[in-house]
């Protein structure tokens, strides 16, 4: 309120600061707004002042300012509570404010800082610190808007990836599918046509063609499988008790268990929850952990779907449990922590003798992780494997 105090200090415009930088003076008294602003200006800043808060709050939603100097003591609407409604305002909350009183108290200071204000000047104050501060402030939000602007560009680009790798699967899914399914289909043809040949060699060669591109064609479905989860594909939710949800996956190969030779149980959840899931996805996720658990066990071998529900001790929250053991090949220990990578394989004669991608692990994490939970293994070699993937139930 009282009238600004300037010591006699010669004010030297700085002409590494060009007049970009708005600074909004808020003060009710017409002497210290004008002492100010001229103040300002003569740093080569524009300056601009409003006689209230509330006057303030109008101009600050309609036009960009870089700083603002804010009276604490002012009629209608005091300084705190400008203060208070910029900082809650997200569109305003990061513009920095200096806070100006001729009340030089620690507990004013304190709670000028705690409101979220930048700095504080008391009345009167020495230009020389004026100078400092307000180029201080400046500064770190020159700093901190070339940073969001940075961080702007880096989206930007990331996006136009995004795009280009679209681009590019949808590319790979013609250009590369459609050749390999000429092949099987053409191989196909070849052998009915010389179903009554004895030539064992032709048809070897007419196996290894049709495995060989089998074999690359689910390299390219999970390739192309991967890259769309990877880029943030948008699940397509749906409401499904887990207990359904599982024994659909295990009635899918039952069959197969059996043809394997294998002993195949389903242990469904004590207490059933509904979740919300991409029932496709997760799918994809059983299917492959019981695909793999089916081919890397012998004969007589056992394995075993599981689906639990934990809750918290309130009632509220908690998680699915999904886990598939086998009394299999097993994993030695130190390939656990490299299955999950892409084109991993464990590098024994046993395992290699199994076909595989190498990606179908990659794929599980990736799908798992999308619907915020995790998947983690147990194994010991010769003994068997268990995948468990855990759910959150508050992100389904």
């Amino acid at each position: 309120m009282s009238v600004l105090q300037m010591e006699d200090v010669a004010v030297q415009p700085i002409a590494a600061h060009p007049k970009t930088a708005r600074v909004l003076i808020v003060d009710d008294n017409t002497v210290n707004r004008l002492m100010l602003s001229n103040y300002v200006e003569g740093l080569n800043y524009a300056a601009e002042t409003v006689v209230n808060g509330q006057e303030a709050l109008r101009i600050l939603e309609t036009e960009q300012f870089d700083l603002v100097l804010l009276d604490v003591e002012m009629p209608v609407m005091n300084g705190y509570e400008v203060l208070e409604q910029l900082k809650a305002n997200p569109a305003l909350r990061d513009l920095p404010v200096i806070m100006i009183s001729a009340l030089d108290e620690l507990d004013n200071i304190v709670k000028c800082i705690e409101l979220g204000a930048e700095d504080y000047l008391p009345k009167p104050f020495n230009p020389v610190l004026l100078r400092a501060r307000l180029n201080a402030c400046l500064e770190k939000k020159r700093l901190r808007d070339q940073e969001a602007d940075l961080q702007r560009k880096e989206l930007a680009a990331m996006e136009k990836l995004t795009r280009l790798k679209d681009q590019f699967v949808n590319t790979v899914s013609h250009d590369l599918r459609n050749p390999i399914n000429t092949v099987l289909g053409y191989s196909d043809l070849l052998q009915e046509s010389l179903q009554d040949s004895t030539d064992p060699t032709t048809e070897l060669f007419l196996n290894k063609i049709r495995s060989s591109s089998r074999h690359m064609l689910n390299l390219v479905n999970d390739l192309l499988d991967l890259a769309k989860i990877e880029t943030g594909g948008i699940l397509e939710l749906q409401v499904f008790h887990l207990g359904q949800f599982l024994q659909e996956r295990y009635e899918e190969f039952e069959l197969l268990a059996q043809q394997k030779g294998l002993n195949f149980s389903y242990q469904p959840p004590p207490i059933d929850r509904k979740l919300n899931i991409d029932t496709l996805r997760m799918s994809q996720v059983v299917n492959n952990l019981l695909s793999n658990a089916l081919k890397y066990t012998p004969l007589d071998g056992t394995v075993t779907l599981t689906g639990s529900i934990h809750l918290n001790q309130n009632g509220s929250g908690g998680w699915a449990l999904i886990q598939v053991s086998d009394s299999g090949l097993g994993i030695p220990e130190e390939d656990i922590p490299h299955l999950f990578d892409k084109f991993y394989r464990v590098n024994r004669t046993e395992h290699r003798a199994v076909e595989g991608t190498g990606l179908g692990l990659s794929i599980v994490k990736a799908i798992v992780e999308s619907h915020g939970g995790e998947i983690r293994v147990e194994s010991e070699l010769g003994k068997g494997s268990s995948f468990i993937v855990t759910l959150p139930l508050e992100s389904l």
